[in-house]
C-alpha cells in the first residue's frame, strides 16, 4: 500500500485506476464544481489521456459534461429509486459508449448507442398517458434518444414530461393515466380539487419554481380520492394534469 498525494504518484501507463476524489473540502459541504475537487479536474483530465484506462467517481450534479464530455470518455449516470446518486467518468479500456443512464436496483441502462443517432423528439399536448422519465436520463443527456426510440412526445418545450397515446412499460418510467387537463391556474386547480372530493396529492412539477408543500395548503385537499398533479411551466402556456398512476 501507498500512502501519498495523488498528484505525487507517479501512475504506470498500464494501470486500470479507481478515483473517488475528494468533495468535502470546502467549509460550505460537497464541491458541485469540479474546481472544488481533490484531486483537481487538471489532475483528473490528464489521466485520461495517459494510462490505459480508469473509472473517475463524480457528483451526479457536478458539471462533469463540461470538463469530460468532449474527451474520450464514457459519462455514466446512476440513479436510486428515482433519484440520481453518482456519475462516473469510464475512459481507456473501460469505456463503451460515450453516454449512459443506469437504473438501480433493477440494474438497467440505456445508452446513446441504444437510440437514433440524431434523435427528434416532437412537442404533443397530454394524451391519454404522460410519463416521468427516471432523472438519470435527463442528466445523461439520454432523455431525447430514448423518448424518440419509443415514439414518445414532451408534453411542451423544455419540459422532461413526456407524453403518448399507448401504454409504455419501462422501468425508466412512472406511467400516468390523464383523467383531465387544465390551465396551471391556482384558484382553478382549487375549485377541482374541491368539486371532485380530491384527497391526498402527489404533486409533480417540472420547469416551475414553486414549493410542493405550500401548493398543497393552497389547494386544500380534503377529498377521498387520492390523484397525481403533473403541472408543467416551461416554455409554453403552463399545464396541470390530473392523472393516476397506472397499475
Amino acid at each position: 500500500m501507498v500512502r501519498a498525494r495523488a498528484e505525487r504518484f507517479a501512475v504506470p501507463a498500464r494501470w486500470l485506476v479507481h478515483i473517488d476524489p475528494d468533495r468535502r473540502t470546502l467549509s460550505e459541504g460537497r464541491a458541485r464544481d469540479l474546481s472544488g475537487y481533490v484531486p483537481g479536474v487538471e489532475f483528473l483530465r490528464r489521466l485520461v489521456g495517459t494510462i490505459d484506462g480508469g473509472a473517475i467517481k463524480l457528483g451526479p450534479a457536478s458539471d462533469f459534461s463540461v470538463h469530460f464530455g468532449a474527451m474520450d470518455c464514457e459519462i455514466e449516470v446512476i440513479s436510486l429509486g428515482g433519484e440520481c446518486k453518482e456519475a462516473t467518468a469510464w475512459f481507456g479500456a473501460l469505456a463503451t459508449c460515450r453516454r449512459r443512464a443506469t437504473r438501480l436496483p433493477e440494474g438497467l441502462s440505456w445508452t446513446d448507442q441504444d437510440g437514433p443517432p440524431s434523435p427528434s423528439v416532437p412537442i404533443a399536448e397530454p394524451a391519454r398517458f404522460v410519463y416521468d422519465p427516471d432523472p438519470s436520463l435527463g442528466r445523461s443527456g439520454l432523455l431525447a434518444s430514448f423518448a424518440s426510440a419509443h415514439g414518445l412526445a414532451r408534453c411542451g418545450p423544455g419540459i422532461d414530461f413526456l407524453t403518448g397515446p399507448i401504454r409504455l412499460s419501462s422501468p425508466f418510467l412512472d406511467v400516468f393515466e390523464v383523467e383531465e387537463v387544465h390551465p396551471l391556474d391556482i384558484k382553478t386547480l382549487r375549485r377541482v380539487v374541491s368539486l371532485r372530493g380530491l384527497g391526498t396529492l402527489e404533486i409533480k412539477t417540472k420547469g416551475l419554481d414553486l414549493s410542493v408543500d405550500s401548493l398543497r395548503k393552497e389547494l386544500r385537499p380534503r377529498g377521498l380520492h387520492p390523484v397525481t398533479l403533473l403541472l408543467m411551466g416551461g416554455d409554453g402556456p403552463g399545464r396541470a394534469v390530473i392523472a393516476r398512476r397506472a397499475k
